[in-house]
């Protein structure tokens, strides 16, 4: 089949004039939407509100990528906050591949190091993108606030948790 400069064109200007509406189903909506992330054994879960995301743990394999591909507009590689909230394998593994793919612009993560390779790869990665980094810490005197957005504020509050039972608010 041969192809004339006229179907050429047509075929074009067909691509530019579905362009925008591509767009706008895939704009996102201001309601606050909380999706569990499958991700096999492990935990990751995506916030999102219009153009915000934050995403609490990663999960223990790549597959975060998929959640966040068929939850996050394709033109928008940035993620305002993650939060690790311990390092386990199952928690952490999927976060390397989400900081090696994304831009994120604030981690919270809790204060425990670990010796293992994923914690080694996560924080070089962290340290390399340069990602600011808030570390909770019990006694802190105010309770850390991140806005996102013109309407979305998360707030941080630390527990103190002995045997599964809430000891007191720090």
């Amino acid at each position: 089949m041969k192809i004339t400069k006229e179907k050429f064109i047509f075929f074009l200007l067909s691509l530019i004039a579905l362009f925008p509406l591509a767009i706008a189903v895939a704009w996102p909506g201001n309601k606050l939407h909380f999706i569990a992330c499958n991700v096999g054994q492990g935990d990751a879960i995506l916030i999102t509100q219009a153009d915000i995301q934050v995403l609490v743990d990663g999960g223990p394999n790549n597959q975060v990528l998929d959640c966040l591909t068929d939850h996050l507009p394709f033109w928008d590689r940035e993620i305002e906050l993650v939060v690790s909230t311990h390092q386990d394998k199952d928690h952490l593994s999927g976060l390397v591949d989400v900081l090696a793919n994304y831009q994120v612009n604030q981690l919270v993560i809790n204060s425990l190091l670990v010796d293992t390779a994923v914690f080694r790869q996560f924080r070089q990665l962290v340290r390399e993108k340069m990602i600011p980094v808030y570390s909770p810490q019990q006694g802190d005197s105010k309770q850390p606030a991140f806005p996102l957005g013109k309407k979305l504020k998360l707030e941080v509050s630390l527990f103190l948790v002995l045997k599964n039972k809430l000891i007191k608010k720090a």
